[in-house]
């Protein structure tokens, strides 16, 4: 069996795929024996994989690994080398890399459902807090209406004061009325009886003045 490590580094090979896409072409040029692991060099991100099988399928494996790669993958070198230690086969690495994707899927959605939670628990006390400040509006409301109840009392009540200070203006001037035309019968009747008393008063003074004989 013909075997050949393989080390991709670069600044992006870990996160985008890369191991699913090695294993989808590993299996399509029928290699045995298959590994691959994400792992750190230096400050660069790495992916270490092992080929096993025919010399041909493995050579073919290896220039494609050179020249092709994922989309969302930022590849700096890829260095092949012989490898003669042992590779687990296809259907082992399959079996752990599948067991591995599905923890992380659980792991991810044991975290999206806490965020969930979180969100859910977040959305609650909104509602809460809009619920209170339901409760403060309609409060507000109440006693807006109080006010505007009370301000309609003050208007009546003003309009009720209006008509009661007319009717008595009214009623002051009929009075005034009266009174002035009442006064002025009773000067007219004095005047009336002054010139009698003068006329009276004078006729007095000529018969005086005749008995005296003055006139």
């Amino acid at each position: 069996m013909h075997r050949l490590r393989i080390t991709i580094t670069g600044s992006r090979v870990h996160g985008v795929g890369y191991r699913l896409f090695l294993l989808d072409e590993a299996d399509a040029r029928f290699l045995t024996n298959f590994d691959a692991r994400n792992v750190v060099m230096g400050s660069s991100q790495a992916v270490v994989v092992l080929a096993g099988g025919e010399r041909e399928a493995v050579e073919d494996f290896a220039e494609l690994v050179k020249t092709v790669h994922p989309e969302s993958a930022v590849v700096s070198d890829v260095r092949v080398e012989e490898y003669r230690g042992s590779i687990r086969t296809i259907e082992s690495f399959r079996s752990s890399f599948s067991i591995h994707q599905l923890c992380k899927i659980a792991s991810a959605g044991v975290k999206m459902l806490e965020k969930q939670d979180e969100m859910l628990r977040k959305q609650d006390l909104m509602l809460e807090k809009m619920d209170l400040m339901l409760k403060k509006q309609d409060e507000m409301l109440r006693k807006q209406d109080l006010m505007l109840e009370k301000m309609d009392l003050m208007l009546k009540k003003q309009d009720e004061l209006r008509e009661c200070v007319e009717r008595g203006f009214q009623e002051l001037r009929e009075e005034h009325v009266r009174t002035g035309e009442t006064l002025l019968d009773i000067f007219r009747s004095e005047v009336q009886q002054l010139r009698r008393e003068m006329d009276a008063l004078r006729s007095s003074v000529e018969e005086i003045k005749r008995r005296v004989g003055i006139a």
